[in-house]
């Protein structure tokens, strides 16, 4: 089982320190606290899907290549735990060219269908979240391209019922900051396993933006957001430490299910993803969008 690994820091004084990686035998080496009495870790690099950057760190080039060949994830942070950068490997799939093809010729076509499954199924666990927002009749109301933006009506009603009235999403307190480690940490581990499955994460179902070279992944995380917003919910105040990243990370070993059978996260994305090529390739119709049940305390 591939793992996510956070070494952004905390949002806490008391937490002091900077990790230090480098590279031993094709493990990650990673150490934290003082050079005198440093914490020293040693993790395969094979076992990392997603490694987590913060500014308190020390690495070299040698890391970062070991990273890329192994097919891991590395998403970069900025003070806010806001992603900043997302670096994924180039060769994580001998199909990339055809795939490529695949979706510049099918998905402009495709794309209003997939998208109107993307939104019922993230207003879907929206409402399971939040039943008093009385969400679940939007779903139905979702076309194709979501052309009546009933995602946004939707979003009016929910972020209200999650975290209270005066809440804005986007603002600059300690519970978007949660939320912004926790979807910086799904969509590196969505985007690793878009690029594992040969697809090019720079074209995407709806989401369009010359600066976002990760699009598709962004598109593909919407239905699992909720997910990230109930464990913050549970404790949308009080810094951002190490036990509230521990449960943000906890996220990707979520179980939830598949066709009915239940998966861990983390391997649920690739199962989307895949369902994806299969869609491109005309060997089905839908994505097989993971679901869970989020429930708030």
């Amino acid at each position: 089982m591939r793992r996510v690994i956070d070494l952004s820091g905390s949002t806490s004084a008391s937490e002091k320190g900077v990790f230090r990686v480098r590279v031993a035998q094709g493990c990650l080496l990673i150490s934290h606290g003082t050079e005198e009495d440093p914490d020293e870790v040693r993790i395969p690099a094979h076992e990392v899907a997603v490694l987590v950057l913060g500014n308190r760190l020390a690495l070299t080039g040698a890391v970062l290549g070991l990273l890329a060949s192994s097919g891991a994830a590395v998403v970069v942070l900025d003070e806010r735990y806001t992603p900043v950068g997302l670096m994924l490997p180039v060769a994580a799939n001998t199909l990339h060219t055809e795939r490529l093809r695949l979706q510049i010729e099918k998905l402009p076509g495709l794309a209003p269908g997939l998208w109107q499954e993307i939104i019922q199924a993230k207003i879907l666990a929206q409402a399971k979240l939040v039943p008093t927002a009385s969400l679940e009749g939007l779903v139905e109301l979702v076309l194709p391209g979501d052309s009546g933006n009933i995602e946004a009506q939707a979003a009016r009603r929910y972020w209200p019922a999650l975290f209270g009235q005066g809440f804005k999403r986007h603002g600059e307190d300690v519970t978007n900051s949660k939320l912004n480690y926790g979807y910086a940490v799904l969509r590196g581990l969505v985007a690793r396993c878009v690029c594992a499955a040969g697809l090019h994460p720079a074209l995407g179902i709806h989401h369009r933006n010359y600066r976002n070279a990760f699009v598709l992944a962004d598109d593909l995380m919407e239905p699992m957001r909720p997910m990230v917003d109930a464990v913050v919910a549970r404790k949308p105040e009080g810094l951002l430490d190490v036990h509230a990243k521990r449960g943000l990370l906890g996220v990707a070993t979520t179980e939830v299910l598949v066709d009915g059978k239940s998966h861990k996260l983390i391997e649920a994305c690739e199962i989307l993803c895949q369902s994806l090529v299969g869609v491109l390739e005309g060997k089905g119709e839908h994505l097989t969008i993971p679901t869970a049940t989020p429930v708030k305390p």
